[in-house]
C-alpha cells in the first residue's frame, strides 16, 4: 500500500544586500509509480531486472530474405520495437517502400512493382 509523507521545513530568512527573502517550503511525496522493470513486465515480458537490462541494451537487428518477386512484403520479426528499415534487391541497390507497422512484431513493406531481395531491421 502506497504511503503519503508530508515533511514541513523549517522557514529560513536570507538577507542580501539589497533585501531580506523569506523561504517557506513544503515538500509533499505521493504514492510510489511502477518502475520500468515493472512496465516491462506489464507488457508481457519475463526475467529479472539483469535480463530487463540486457534487453535495453541489446542491439537486436533482423535480416529478411524475399525469396519470391513480390511486391508486399509481411514481415514477422519478434523484435518487440518498431525497427527502422533498410531494403535492398537482388542487384544491392537500396530500394524504397512504404512500410506499415502492424505491431510491435510484425511490418508490411509495398512497393510499386514485384522483386527479390532483403529486408534489414534494426
Amino acid at each position: 500500500m502506497a504511503e503519503n509523507i508530508n515533511v514541513q521545513l523549517k522557514s529560513y530568512t536570507i538577507d542580501t544586500e539589497l533585501k531580506s527573502y523569506t523561504l517557506n517550503t513544503t515538500v509533499s511525496v505521493g504514492a510510489r509509480g511502477k518502475s520500468a522493470y515493472e512496465s516491462w513486465l506489464d507488457q508481457g515480458n519475463t526475467g529479472t531486472e539483469a535480463d530487463f537490462v540486457a534487453a535495453l541494451l541489446a542491439d537486436n537487428t533482423y535480416t529478411f530474405t524475399q525469396q519470391v518477386a513480390s511486391s508486399e512484403w509481411t514481415i514477422t520479426h519478434n523484435l518487440n520495437k518498431f525497427p527502422s528499415v533498410t531494403i535492398i534487391d537482388s542487384a544491392d541497390s537500396v530500394v524504397y517502400g512504404e512500410v506499415q507497422y502492424n505491431s510491435a512484431n510484425s511490418l508490411t513493406i509495398s512497393f510499386t512493382a514485384d522483386f527479390s531481395g532483403k529486408a534489414y531491421l534494426n
